[in-house]
């Protein structure tokens, strides 16, 4: 079965050839045991590592099974040796960091044996050698002769036909050289045995055949054996046990890496913390970019809320009124000599540009083409709500029937115009977008408006402090004497009338002093609060020659010839400087209460929310907050009024009794009522659910004008992007520059780590050529450092996102205290995965060229490696 014919083996050392072998010709039989002695250096190992294919002819020709191996690739000798060839060495190399049943395992996984088979095998094999109770041991707990035992178990567990043993006693005591004989000549009854000794006593008492070998010349052969024919060359058969291969599995790489950088915990751990110091430089950029980005985007995103993407009927042209501004212009020659001084009409330049800026946009075209857009499906998801203002003229009216009316601020308190921007509305439309109201909203009370009622329901919105400003108390209808205190004692002081004393005196007669305070409330004093709304048509009753009385003029009391509202204030005032101290109500403003109050439309408080913890800015902006609905039923009031319906059938001013001589004069009188057209709003507000979906919503308002002719395309001014839209970009470029200096550190360890594996390569190549005798091929052996490196390279990715999270604990911390910013430091999980993935290639890389130097050892000489 095993032929060598004529085979040369020349070494080349420097320009010197060491003839190792000088045409050995040799048959061996399918079962025999033989031994081969010889001299040191006579060539014996070299014979046996070329029937085992660890190394190759200089010449000749090894013939198995009837054919010649000349032809043969490294793949078909990894083959052979995997399936045909068992080796026993001298020093036993077994794998140190691999148990006793893993050593003996090895051979199999190789062959890709299942594993339910391997464990059946590899116990039977340890049996057969007395060691089937010291699977779990390592070989540094076993004796010389157990441990050759082992080899043995490894050298039989694939089911070989040649024993290649070399020296297999050289170590052990007479005893236990003894019992390994034994068990060689057990295997020989079957198998071909071939070993090599220095020991002729054992050679003549166990082996059933002796070569003599003598400066690589065969001098004797005891029993002599002629072989048949060979055949053409054909590629080795795979073992039939096994499924078909004869490579390590990745997962067999990497167990064995595992367990080697296991034996080496301490250098492990130290070279992933190095390699993972570039990860975390850049997870923690990554983190404080994603962290500020994210709370730009949620400022940003808060801040569209407030400020979305509004059109007005009535827009100035701002880049133009911006550019006249810019500089002033003069007349003439810059810096001119002489002593002329010239006039810059810097006023009247200002007047002409905005007065000639000013300009009506086509909302009721760009309205109809907003709804055929946003209801498409791709833009859907570009827009939380889309809200339309109209010019509604509504009174409300609190609890106690008064109706409310926000006073002006700036007529009493000098720079005060802002009042509005501080205090803020109290009622305004809210948002139609339940989900964005709890995303910024908590709820603290009751339920946000749903239902049939929907139009009739409203939410009460409370500051960070459960607070209301005193102002809208007031026009709530809840009693603020402190307020009241400094309203009336200003209105007094203004009236020029009494001295700071009486003044002070009058308060006090009608229960106000300067230690007057606002009383606090509780939920349950808004729970149901209901207020009453009256549109201007509410206002107009049917009086004599059916001619309609407009009451929302008769709302005033003539004071010093002067007409005055007739709200609490005013009457307040009235009371206390009058002679007689009168509460004065006009019969008109009785009549007003009485008979058209019970009929107006209700709304009622059906909850309380307040803008979260953590939130900028939200999308609700008055203190009551209606909905869309009621503004749409307020606006189908109007068209269903008495007055609307009678100036509809009639070409006369049913107020004046005027016929119309023009169709202009009679929508005029229309638009007194309060009839606004659904269709054409005073105002747009698109609220767009990011900074990028905001450019799509102004895009398709630029495709809108595109359609429409010159001079008649919709003009607006974007403040939010002009702001903010830079932000972004700027913290990213900033981001990508410190990831880029911080990358190097990432390369530098990741070639520290190549490093290490270089020097794993060296402290394993004994190992190397372990694996290679078993049958394992130079991919194989690449695979198994690349399995190493990318270990390394994946634990130090896992302890640099490690490292980075517990880093943005006390970041977050300490920019929260500095900055008042929250959770500013956070590394997103994509960001995480993708540096594992970073860490794991650049280590793998790094460790191309060690593992490509370790698959390219010379099996023979890693053997020879102490």
């Amino acid at each position: 079965m095993l032929s060598l014919k004529n085979i040369v083996k020349n070494y080349f050392v420097g320009d010197e050839v060491v003839r190792a072998l000088r045409g050995v010709t040799l048959n061996f039989r399918k079962s025999e045991f033989v031994a081969v002695l010889g001299q040191s250096g006579c060539g014996k190992t070299t014979l046996l590592n070329i029937v085992g294919g660890l190394d190759k002819y200089t010449d000749g020709d090894l013939v198995i099974n009837g054919i010649s191996t000349k032809k043969y690739t490294d793949r078909d000798w990894d083959t052979y040796r995997n399936n045909s060839i068992g080796f026993v060495f001298q020093s036993y190399n077994l794998i140190p960091h691999q148990t006793v049943f893993e050593n003996v395992e090895l051979a199999l996984t190789l062959s890709g044996v299942s594993q339910d088979e391997r464990k059946r095998r590899v116990i039977d094999a340890l049996t057969k050698v007395g060691l089937g109770d010291q699977i779990k041991k390592r070989p540094n707990q076993l004796s010389g002769g157990q441990m050759q035992r082992v080899a043995i178990a490894r050298a039989i567990v694939n089911n070989p036909d040649i024993i290649l043993a070399d020296e297999p006693t050289g170590a052990l005591d007479s005893d236990t050289s003894i019992q390994i004989m034994d068990i060689l000549k057990e295997i020989s009854k079957e198998k071909l045995v071939i070993m090599v000794t220095h020991n002729p006593e054992l050679a003549k008492e166990y082996s059933t055949r002796i070569i003599n070998l003598k400066d690589g010349v065969v001098i004797g052969d005891t029993d002599e054996y002629t072989v048949v024919e060979e055949k053409e060359y054909v590629k080795p058969k795979k073992n039939k046990k096994s499924k078909g291969k004869h490579s390590m599995g990745f997962f067999t790489a990497l167990k064995l890496s595992l367990k080697n950088l296991f034996t080496k915990k301490a250098r492990t751990i130290l070279t992933s913390f190095a390699g993972s110091i570039g990860i975390v430089g850049i997870a923690l950029i990554l983190s404080l970019s994603s962290g500020f980005t994210a709370y730009i985007d949620k400022v940003q995103m808060d801040t569209l809320s407030n400020y979305p993407v509004t059109v007005s009927k009535t827009e100035l042209d701002m880049s133009s009124m911006l550019e006249t501004f810019s500089g002033s212009k003069g007349q003439g020659e810059k810096y001119p000599t002489g002593n002329v001084i010239n006039s810059n009409d810097a006023l009247s330049e200002m007047f002409s540009v905005v007065f000639s800026s000013a300009y009506v946009n086509d909302l009721k075209g760009l309205k109809q083409y907003l709804d055929s857009e946003l209801s498409k499906e791709e833009n859907q998801d570009k827009i939380s709500a889309i809200q339309y203002i109209y010019d509604l003229n509504v009174s409300w009216y609190d609890k106690n029937n008064e109706e409310i009316n926000d006073f002006e601020m700036g007529s009493l308190v000098p720079g005060s115009n802002m009042a509005d921007a501080v205090l803020g509305t109290t009622f305004a439309e809210m948002i139609d977008n339940e989900t964005l109201i709890k995303e910024q909203y908590d709820i603290l009370y009751g339920r946000l408006p749903s239902g049939a009622l929907k139009a009739n329901e409203a939410i009460l919105v409370v500051d960070s402090y459960n607070g209301i400003s005193d102002l809208n108390l007031y026009n709530l209808g809840f009693k603020t004497e402190k307020l009241e205190y400094n309203v009336l004692k200003t209105y007094l002081t203004q009236m020029g009338t009494m001295s700071a004393e009486q003044i002070e005196q009058k308060l006090n007669d009608n229960g106000y002093t300067k230690d007057s305070v606002n009383s606090s409330y509780t939920f349950e004093d808004f729970k149901d609060l209901t207020f009453k709304v009256l549109t201007k048509s509410d206002y107009f009753t049917k009086g004599e020659n059916d001619l309609f009385e407009d009451y929302s003029l008769k709302k005033t009391i003539t004071s010093g010839g002067q007409q005055v509202e007739t709200n609490r204030f005013m009457r307040k005032l009235m009371k206390m400087v009058m002679p007689f101290g009168m509460d004065i109500k006009n019969k008109d403003l009785i009549k007003l209460e009485e008979e058209l109050l019970p009929s107006a439309t209700e709304v009622k408080i059906v909850g309380i929310v307040r803008l979260k913890d953590g939130v900028s800015s939200g999308a609700l902006k008055g203190t009551v907050c209606y909905t869309k609905e009621l503004t749409e039923l307020l606006i189908d009031k109007t068209t269903q009024s008495a007055v609307y319906k009678a100036q509809i059938d009639s070409n006369k001013n049913v107020v004046t009794g005027e016929e119309f001589v023009e169709d202009i004069a009679k929508n005029t009188a229309l638009e007194s009522f309060g009839v606004v057209n659904k269709d054409n709003p005073l105002q747009i507000s698109i609220y767009p659910t990011t900074f990028e979906n905001k450019d799509h919503i102004t895009a398709l308002i630029d495709k809108f004008n595109e359609t429409q002719e010159k001079g008649k395309e919709i003009k607006y001014t974007d403040y939010l992007g002009i702001m903010m839209s830079s932000i972004t970009v700027i913290i990213n470029a900033i981001s990508y520059v410190l990831i880029a200096f911080v990358s190097i550190s990432l390369v530098v360890s990741s070639i520290m780590i190549g490093i290490i594996t270089y020097i794993s390569v060296l402290e394993r190549t004994k190992e190397i050529g372990v694996l290679r005798s078993l049958g394992a091929s130079k991919k194989d052996i690449s695979r198994v450092f690349n399995a190493e490196t990318l270990i390394v390279g994946f634990v130090a990715g896992l302890l640099g996102i490690g490292i980075t999270v517990l880093l943005n604990i006390p970041i977050t911390l300490i920019v929260q205290s500095l900055a008042n910013i929250t959770a500013v430091s956070a590394l997103p999980i994509q960001g995480a995965i993708v540096l594992v993935v970073i860490s794991t290639i650049l280590t793998l890389i790094a460790g191309l060229i060690p593992s490509k130097m370790a698959a390219n050892k010379d099996p023979v000489i890693a053997l020879r490696t102490e």
